[in-house]
């Protein structure tokens, strides 16, 4: 993986799941969580790396799970093998790969965690008119969401000037661009499902091919 990055993944999920460090750290070396819905598993990053080694303690509320010492790799000590990105770099992409369905929200997300973003650097426009932006990001989140409606049968396209997004390591990226079209409902049926008598709890509903590959996918 990245140096100064870590996953812990548990196998069903970890009521109020948190992850503490053990000693402490410097001032510049800060730590950033990601959980997953499912709260089983957590993505770690640090900004920089000033330690040998840290202890992460894994919890459930006030419930030590485990006490896990790591240590830590400093960037640039293992040189990126010819044909590969180094595992650091800040990557951008979105949902909409061409086409966006239909009453789906554009988002972009990121490989590591964004510090910042410039607003005034996303233009966003359908067909040649630019759209008024609603950008909702929150914390450090790998997420970027856009909060306006995207008609069907519509045109779109961003465009990302250098800048606009920059990350925890304090990489910020070059001029990136999308188009895509939203894709109209008349071309999709309908599908109604009914799961009966099931117990309390997070469901995971696939829709799968003749391939068994997932087309689409959502919790319940």
């Amino acid at each position: 993986g990245a140096p100064g990055r870590f996953r812990f993944v548990y196998n069903q999920p970890v009521e109020n799941f948190s992850v503490t460090y053990a000693g402490q750290f410097p001032e510049t070396m800060k730590a950033f969580q990601e959980f997953n819905e499912e709260k089983d598993s957590v993505n770690i990053w640090f900004s920089s790396i000033e330690l040998d080694s840290v202890t992460f303690v894994t919890k459930s509320g006030d419930k030590v799970l485990d006490s896990i010492p790591m240590r830590l790799q400093k960037p640039g000590k293992k040189p990126v093998r010819a044909g590969t990105q180094d595992p650091r770099a800040l990557v951008i992409s979105s949902n909409a790969v061409g086409k966006l369905l239909p009453g789906t929200q554009f988002v972009l997300q990121t490989t590591n965690p964004v510090f910042m973003l410039d607003t005034s650097k996303f233009i966003l426009k359908m067909g040649r008119d630019t759209v008024q932006k609603n950008i909702q990001h929150a914390g450090y989140s790998r997420i970027v969401r856009f909060n306006i409606p995207f008609p069907e049968d519509s045109s779109f396209s961003l465009l990302l000037l250098p800048g606009a997004v920059k990350d925890v390591y304090g990489q910020k990226n070059d001029t990136i661009r999308w188009s895509f079209t939203v894709q109209a409902s008349r071309s999709f049926g309908n599908l109604s499902v009914k799961l009966p008598n099931l117990e309390a709890g997070k469901y995971l509903v696939e829709i799968v091919d003749e391939k068994d590959n997932v087309v689409r996918d959502t919790l319940i």
